[in-house]
């Protein structure tokens, strides 16, 4: 992505914290990036199918996660993100973004932690599994 106009782009994670990218999907230079990258995703972008006792803990991670401080936690995304979703990524699960949420703020992290979540210190870099 980076070789192909997108100088930004994030470095890929082992899953277990959270993953954002302040990279805009909507800008021209993603999306040609993107079109030109895809062949190298596993499973050609598409997210790896969940089994139900995969979809039925990342719902109640999202609901412990709101009933902990954090009310606007969505739950998993179980489909394909739009390209103009904001997607984070908690042990390889797939969340919507939204203004209300900052992966990176203590109040976050408190509530991963009360949900069994432990994130790397910020600003750790994850290696790449």
């Amino acid at each position: 992505m980076r070789a192909n106009g997108v100088p930004s782009y994030p470095d890929p994670g082992s899953g277990n914290g959270p993953q954002v990218s302040q990279v805009d999907p909507q800008s021209p230079a993603f999306q040609t990036a993107q079109r030109a990258c895809q062949k190298y995703l596993p499973n050609d972008g598409q997210p790896r199918a969940m089994s139900e006792a995969d979809r039925v803990r990342a719902v109640a991670f999202a609901k412990c996660m709101r009933t902990h401080g954090e009310p606007d936690f969505p739950d998993p995304i179980l489909g394909t993100p739009s390209d103009s979703t904001l997607v984070f990524s908690l042990r390889g699960i797939l969340f919507a973004g939204g203004p209300g949420l900052n992966p990176g703020s203590p109040a976050f992290r408190r509530a991963a932690a009360d949900c069994g979540l432990k994130l790397p210190p910020v600003g750790a870099k994850v290696p790449a599994p």
